[in-house]
């Protein structure tokens, strides 16, 4: 499995405020589909979590496309 942190937005002034808002893209590969499902349903479940626990909402969103890793 490949897990990779594509993109991080967080605000968009180049002062030292914290932003209201933040985006991360990333893509998950892997050779097993079952296996890849399972890991997106921790990473919703550990980023909501992380969000009620500091009182803010989460929207997770899923690309429903399955590639398959690639073997070198």
């Amino acid at each position: 499995m490949a897990l990779s942190v594509t993109k991080i937005e967080g605000g968009s002034d180049n002062l030292t405020s914290i932003s209201g808002k933040c985006k991360i893209w990333g893509s998950i590969r892997s050779f097993d589909h079952q296996y890849h499902k399972k890991v997106l349903e921790h990473i919703e479940k550990y980023a909501k979590g992380l969000s009620d626990i500091h009182r803010a909402s989460c929207k997770f969103e899923i690309n429903p496309n399955f590639y398959r890793a690639v073997r070198n």
